[in-house]
């Protein structure tokens, strides 16, 4: 009997436990680029910092997760009004799936809000020889990955900032190739508004997808999390306890169905033995049992 009430037990825990999300905490815009040509991007948190299509001319087409947006080198960008919530004097993560070209050997910035006159703000980019660079701009100091990203080619790239050493971690597909820059500096609030794609007129010439700012310094398996199962799922408790524990739906489903026959069997031997009649409920449920047998057997 000890494994049968093991495996009630079981199917209660796969059933009943709450689905689980990410850490959403300082996640101030999650973007998942999957808006028309030419629409505004409405932001996947609670604080409502849409990006607005400021060339009216962006196209979709397909991304990394669903579609993407495709800048050229000509000007098309997002942005966002100044916001508070973008104002890092301290920790911060930016992220995002990305597939550029270069026409000229130039910089690209990836996200930034920062401003020349006064030097304040922060920015994430490709540079010229196609390093990643996060740019703090209270005294324009920048942190140079060595590991270069590859034109044309779909990547995931991150970059998280921690005040404590004014350190900048680079990330490129996830936390197996990460890099460790020092700053020297924090950065400061300015006046500027937030741009994707744009900052002083250095575009990218390809598409972004799934695009995350935290003001936070996120973790590696954060940012493997982000990549392999995208903005929505971190952000939504869709994910249920055994897909966390790496359960297959397929396992879930036959320890349910074990835990439903066993659980039919218990009672029916106690009913048998104390002579008490079988409940509609028990009906129902040998019902379902085999409904569910036939279906498992196609």
């Amino acid at each position: 009997m000890g494994y049968k009430l093991i495996a009630v037990l079981l199917s209660v825990a796969l059933i009943a436990v709450p689905a689980w999300a990410g850490d959403t905490t300082s996640m101030v815009g999650g973007y998942l680029m999957d808006a028309a040509t030419n629409a505004n991007e409405p932001d996947q948190t609670t604080n409502a910092n849409d990006l607005t299509d400021n060339s009216a001319n962006v196209p979709s087409v397909t991304g990394q997760r669903g579609t993407a947006r495709e800048m050229n080198a000509t000007g098309e960008k997002f942005t966002r009004a100044d916001d508070a919530d973008f104002d890092f004097t301290g920790d911060f993560s930016l992220g995002l799936w990305f597939n550029v070209a270069d026409t000229g050997n130039n910089s690209r910035a990836f996200i930034a809000k920062s401003n020349t006159s006064p030097n304040d703000g922060w920015g994430f980019w490709k540079n010229f020889d196609e390093t990643l660079r996060c740019y703090i701009a209270s005294t324009i100091a920048s942190g140079t990955a060595t590991t270069a990203i590859s034109l044309s080619t779909t990547q995931h790239v991150a970059v998280v900032f921690s005040d404590a050493g004014n350190t900048a971690t680079f990330y490129l597909n996830g936390s197996g190739t990460s890099e460790a820059i020092s700053l020297a500096v924090s950065p400061a609030a300015t006046a500027n508004g937030l741009t994707i794609g744009d900052n002083a007129h250095t575009h990218p010439d390809g598409w972004f997808d799934e695009i995350f700012i935290f003001g936070r310094a996120i973790t590696g398996a954060e940012v493997d999390d982000l990549k392999d199962n995208g903005i929505a799922a971190f952000i939504t408790p869709t994910r249920n306890y055994a897909a966390g524990i790496g359960f297959s739906g397929a396992m879930q489903i036959f320890f349910i169905m074990f835990a439903q026959w066993n659980y039919v069997n218990l009672v029916n031997q106690h009913r048998t033995k104390f002579g008490i009649a079988r409940p509609a409920w028990m009906e129902w449920l040998s019902t379902m049992r085999v409904l569910q047998t036939q279906v498992a057997r196609g």
